[in-house]
């Protein structure tokens, strides 16, 4: 909780969803869950301004130390990986 976000009341409910065990009640428990979420989406209590999207590269012509690049990796050895 890096947000430090508190709600008394979203928190009072997510322990009563969370205390339901009861598989017949499973459908109560998953709305509540939804509410839960939803009402504390609604506080916005944190605002992502970057989501980094990994990606990674390997071919069978690679060759070197390791077979696969890490673009995102600062630095990238290019100098230890070649074509075969």
């Amino acid at each position: 909780n890096w947000s430090k976000y508190c709600n008394e009341e979203l928190d009072a409910e997510a322990v009563r969803a969370d205390s339901i065990v009861d598989p017949a009640k499973s459908g109560e428990r998953i709305e509540l869950w939804k509410s839960v979420f939803t009402r504390s989406m609604n506080d916005a209590p944190w605002i992502p301004v970057f989501k980094e999207k990994r990606m990674s590269m390997k071919s069978s012509r690679l060759g070197g130390e390791n077979e696969v690049i890490f673009p995102v990796e600062i630095p990238v050895n290019f100098d230890r990986i070649f074509i075969k």
